[in-house]
């Protein structure tokens, strides 16, 4: 056995005691709660376990939640909410129909053809505003005997009247939300699809009574036709655009997330990427749109800039950036037309204007985000996918023109719409914003801080100085 003792942890002469910081004393041991049933639990549970009570207590309050916003949608109030967006929809594309007939409907009276109800035009053309498209039916008998039957359908979406739509849904939500007390997500989602639903039916109902007729009467020819519209396209846009709109305005109301907080950080930036851009091109659309309503001779049709112009735009926009737009049905003209292929020499001149926009964007979205001092990977992924996908949509659904027909036994269809790599080709040039936005104030601040200023707004601008980003 040996005599050494192994090392004391008693303070001496030479470790003293202040080389040992205590050791922080435990936390006191919480009581175990007593088991249903047992003296001291209040009471048994009740044909089961203690843990059911935790869901049914909160299914109901979810249901009184429900419940709540149930009531707060039939009340008058929400009945004046549901009234003024329904309202919007009606009105904005009567509007625009109205400025349509205006454009070509009253030519059709001109020729051989009688239009038995202008009311009746209007209406068509105000569920072809609303994505309903057009479907006629023609009849008529040649040298006075033989008998033929033919159809055409027309299927064309106004994005300026849903943009419009968009606006003042937003607006009159947020209105109606002031003063508003704060529900969860799941809540607003289901006022704001309700709200959508019956608006929707109002629309659809009213979309599904229309009809015009028409006849006329030639040489060798007399035919009578009537047109409709496809009710179900118009509910379902209608439903998606209100439905969307409102729960964004929305959003406010919903308890602080932080990932519903990074979505719309990216969904706000999203917006102005798309905004800016389609609003300098929708404005330039006019000077084409009455270049064009005077080289054929009828000035009065640089109306449809109106409903169209936004269409025209976002066709620009993707052409602008090396996309193109695809013509098929025709086997002569089938193939892929880029903006040097429609607009000649306007096209450098569109094409460079474009460039300048996107170099601004880096400028504008950058103030808008925080200053960190280093180049942040996290944030620079979101533009772009939110870009893919909102042009890849918009090209299959807004932006396509399909004409389609049948006629003695044969059919034929022809489409327009951007080209296949067109949506790719905008994500690319989204990528190169969101990463030059990293760093584009830091470099024209050096250069400038008033030039900073006054391409991102003062307020961004010292916003961004002080390292606190405004909103986008």
């Amino acid at each position: 056995m040996s005599d050494e003792r192994p090392p004391s942890l008693e303070p001496s002469a030479e470790s003293p005691a202040q080389h040992f910081p205590p050791v922080p004393p435990m936390p006191p041991v919480p009581p175990r709660p007593p088991l249903p049933g047992a003296p001291g639990a209040g009471g048994a549970a009740p044909h089961g376990s203690a843990a059911l009570g935790a869901p049914r207590a909160g299914s109901d309050a979810n249901a009184r939640l429900a419940s709540a916003e149930l009531r707060a949608l039939v009340a008058p109030s929400g009945w004046k909410v549901t009234a003024l967006l329904c309202a919007t929809v009606v009105g904005t594309a009567l509007v625009m129909a109205i400025i349509s007939y205006l454009a070509v409907g009253i030519r059709l009276g001109g020729g051989s053809i009688e239009i038995t109800s202008p009311l009746g035009w209007i209406a068509v053309l105000w569920a072809t505003i609303l994505g309903g498209g057009v479907a006629g039916r023609a009849e008529g008998s040649l040298f006075g005997g033989f008998t033929a039957s033919a159809t055409a359908e027309l299927s064309i979406v106004a994005v300026g009247a849903f943009v419009v739509i968009i606006v003042l849904a937003v607006a009159i939500t947020r209105l109606a939300e002031r003063g508003g007390r704060t529900r969860p997500r799941w809540v607003l989602v289901m006022r704001s699809v309700l709200e959508a639903l019956m608006v929707a039916v109002v629309v659809t109902v009213l979309a599904a009574f229309i009809r015009v007729g028409a006849g006329g009467s030639g040489t060798i020819l007399e035919a009578s036709f009537t047109v409709s519209a496809h009710p179900f396209r118009i509910f379902a846009l209608t439903f998606l655009v209100v439905a969307g709109s409102t729960f964004f305005a929305r959003l406010r109301r919903a308890p602080h997330s932080r990932a519903w907080g990074a979505f719309t950080v990216a969904a706000r930036e999203a917006g102005w990427y798309a905004a800016i851009p389609l609003a300098l091109l929708t404005a330039g659309a006019l000077v084409g749109f009455i270049v064009a309503a005077i080289h054929a001779e009828a000035p009065e049709a640089f109306l449809l800039w109106v409903p169209l112009g936004l269409n025209a735009a976002a066709l620009a926009f993707g052409a602008a950036q090396f996309g193109g737009v695809r013509l098929t049905g025709f086997p002569t003209l089938e193939r892929s037309y880029h903006l040097w292929d429609l607009v000649g020499g306007w096209s450098a001149l569109i094409i460079v204007a474009t460039m300048l926009v996107l170099l601004y964007l880096t400028v504008f979205l950058g103030t808008r985000r925080a200053r960190t001092g280093r180049f942040t990977a996290g944030r620079v992924w979101q533009l772009p996918v939110i870009v893919l996908i909102g042009s890849t949509i918009a090209s299959f659904v807004l932006l396509s023109i399909r004409l389609s027909g049948s006629a003695f036994g044969s059919t034929a269809a022809a489409q327009l719409m951007p080209s296949w790599e067109t949506p790719f080709l905008l994500a690319l040039f989204a990528l190169a914003v969101s990463l030059g936005a990293e760093g584009a104030p830091a470099v024209v601040y050096a250069v400038s801080p008033t030039l900073l200023g006054r391409l991102a707004g003062r307020r961004a601008a010292a916003a961004w100085v002080a390292g606190a980003p405004r909103r986008a």
